[in-house]
């Protein structure tokens, strides 16, 4: 990474792709407890100092108040069925 001082990463978290992302020349860098995760041709890298435009971005991101943990996958309730009649 040209520009930006990176270490190789050892060890990449399994759900990166969850993390908050932004997109920084060219593909996503990703936010993970304070450190960005960024894929090269050769393999992840950690920026060693944070480039601005993506410390502009941590400063600003808030987690979503919204957000709702999943739910367990159930099978979809039934509706009340209408039945025929005859007369």
């Amino acid at each position: 990474m040209s520009g930006f001082p990176a270490v190789r990463a050892e060890v990449v978290p399994v759900e990166i792709t969850a993390s908050p992302r932004v997109y920084f020349r060219g593909t996503y860098a990703y936010l993970v407890d304070g450190q960005w995760y960024y894929p090269t041709n050769r393999g992840w890298v950690i920026f060693e100092e944070e480039p601005a435009e993506l410390r502009r971005y941590r400063q600003t991101y808030r987690a979503s108040p919204r957000y709702v943990p999943e739910r367990e996958l159930s099978y979809p309730r039934e509706r009340g069925r209408r039945f025929y009649t005859p007369r």
